[in-house]
């Protein structure tokens, strides 16, 4: 008994040392600001949401605003995203938040390992997100499992950014056993602990979000195992001139080659009905010619 409570205290221990190594705000890097600002999301004004835009890397910005562009991606009236307050208003305030503490994780030292992780935390996000639209749920859930699901692999990824700090490597079974504990004491660091009930919810049921997000992480689990990456089958408007209010496969495709992970993104490029029409009519044109 003595030695559990011993083993348990040194991994405690050595979750605060990861904990301030890579999190700590030093290395951290987050403005106080800006968490601030985000804090305090009911009384935040226009010129607050402008200045949460400075306070944050133009990189973030854009990851920010290209996400809340693609999830209204054919709703006809939302119009285009003329400030950083409109996106805000768009995700949500919790989700901007949770997107500004992820997203610079993934912007420090890298390695083939550290994208794979990367890779997978982006294609559980797309993938939760794709499923939840599909099912036509309301916009401001399929946002936040979009969010959400950029912390699947989280802990994973923290702990391989204190390996390379560090240079020195954690063991399996700690890895393992402490991955989402760490995903969780990140979340509760920074006040996101709602999040947790749907990305690490033990409830797989469709009635609730934390249904599709394991829906989601099923499907990008068996494909890195197999493949290595994520395996989608869509239509992709690039492939005539049709234009489609909405392309999953496009998304997709955007998503990962803006984050340098394309190699991870494998499309199988299905035809629609009016894509096989066009095709036919222009095999047909092209016999009248060559007639």
């Amino acid at each position: 008994m003595n030695n559990e409570i011993e083993n348990k205290t040194d991994a405690l221990q050595m979750l605060d040392r990861i904990e301030k190594n890579v999190l700590g705000r030093e290395t951290f890097g987050l403005n106080p600001k800006a968490m601030e600002i985000l804090s305090n999301e009911e009384k935040a004004t226009c010129e607050d949401f402008e200045e949460l835009k400075n306070l944050i890397s133009p990189e973030i910005v854009g990851r920010i605003a290209s996400t809340a562009s693609s999830l209204y991606s054919g709703n006809l009236g939302m119009g285009k995203i003329s400030s950083f307050q409109s996106v805000v208003m768009r995700l949500g305030m919790r989700n901007v938040k949770g997107l500004i503490i992820a997203l610079p994780l993934f912007s420090q030292n890298k390695d083939k390992k550290t994208k794979e992780l990367e890779a997978r935390c982006l294609a559980v996000s797309k993938m939760a997100k794709l499923i939840a639209k599909r099912s036509g749920l309301a916009d401001e859930i399929v946002s936040k499992l979009e969010t959400v699901g950029i912390f699947s692999e989280i802990g994973n990824v923290i702990f391989r950014l204190y390996e390379l700090k560090t240079k020195k490597e954690l063991l399996y079974d700690f890895i393992e056993r402490y991955h989402r504990f760490m995903a969780m004491r990140l979340l509760d660091k920074f006040g996101l602990a709602d999040f947790k009930e749907i990305a690490f919810s033990e409830v797989y049921s469709f009635e609730t979000p934390s249904g599709y997000l394991h829906a989601a992480k099923l499907i990008v689990e068996e494909s890195f195992k197999k493949e290595g990456r994520l395996v989608v089958e869509s239509a992709m408007p690039e492939f005539d001139d049709i234009s489609y209010a909405y392309a999953p496969g496009l998304e997709l495709k955007n998503a990962f080659e803006n984050l340098g992970l394309r190699e991870y993104l494998e499309i199988i490029v299905r035809l629609t009905p009016q894509q096989i029409r066009a095709r036919e009519r222009a095999a047909k044109k092209q016999e009248v010619i060559a007639k």
